[in-house]
């Protein structure tokens, strides 16, 4: 009977001292909770989600590469074609037919460019590359909601490598046509000071970002206010970027690796 009690009182204080340990860092108003606990794991899950890629056949790797090689020079039919032989060796596998996507595009070919990175966005729902961003665009373009070729004039972005053409590419974007939320996004990336960075964020959150864009403002607004040292508003940001189901799931895993680093 005495080693039962001794047990039981155990129990009871390692159950007690757990409690304490897993204090709440976020919950909110339907019950949703986070607590030092919960986020001990995010590191590991957000390694996790890497891991589990798909084994690629050596072959579709290699002809992948050369695809690549003769994208970087301009070739885009020559690319497209070995992407779409890489597609067939590897059917799973997202980035050979979001590249695809990517060469149609630069050639002016806008059905073929929707219709791939659609199929890119059901091999990889949880997002990448701004496949989403890019989708979200190009039907607006489409439906006449945004400028023609504005997606393209935004990918120059990338394709320049000096930091201060990039800043001049997105004024110039958020000068034509101030409600395009990822040239904001660019824009708060790469300004230095942070009252820009958070000027530009603000603005482009008002611009009716799509849900990839919108993700990448709100954990970049959270990364600065923690800086600031307004944790609680980063947290809460965060929080509830995680519990909501219209985020993207990369940007739910973003979410959760910034919030392990805030709390932690």
């Amino acid at each position: 009977m005495r080693n039962l009690l001794m047990t039981i009182a155990l129990v009871i204080t390692f159950a007690f001292a757990q409690t304490l340990s897993a204090q709440v860092i976020f919950e909110d108003h339907l019950g949703n909770k986070l607590t030092t606990e919960n986020i001990e794991g995010f590191k590991y899950n957000l390694q996790e989600t890497e891991a589990k890629k798909k084994t690629i056949p050596r072959n579709a790797l290699l002809m992948y590469r050369n695809a690549s090689l003769q994208g970087q020079q301009g070739n885009y039919l020559k690319a497209i074609d070995l992407l779409n032989q890489c597609h067939e060796m590897a059917p799973q596998w997202a980035y050979p037919v979001h590249d695809m996507a990517y060469a149609y595009l630069l050639q002016g070919d806008l059905e073929n460019a929707l219709t791939y990175y659609e199929l890119a966005d059901e091999l990889a729902p949880e997002g990448m590359s701004s496949t989403k961003t890019a989708l979200y665009a190009l039907k607006k373009e489409k439906q006449g909601e945004l400028p023609e070729g504005l997606y393209l004039s935004y990918l120059k972005i990338e394709q320049t490598s000096a930091k201060s053409d990039k800043v001049k590419l997105a004024q110039d974007i958020v000068e034509k046509y101030p409600y395009y939320a990822p040239a904001w996004y660019v824009l708060a990336s790469l300004e230095d000071n942070k009252s820009e960075q958070l000027k530009a964020i603000e603005k482009g959150l008002r611009s009716q970002p799509d849900a990839e864009t919108k993700g990448k403002l709100l954990i970049k607004k959270a990364s600065l206010l923690n800086e600031e040292g307004r944790k609680t508003e980063s947290i809460q940001i965060l929080g509830g970027m995680i519990f909501d189901e219209r985020t993207t799931p990369e940007n739910a895993q973003r979410a959760k690796f910034v919030i392990a680093s805030v709390a932690g």
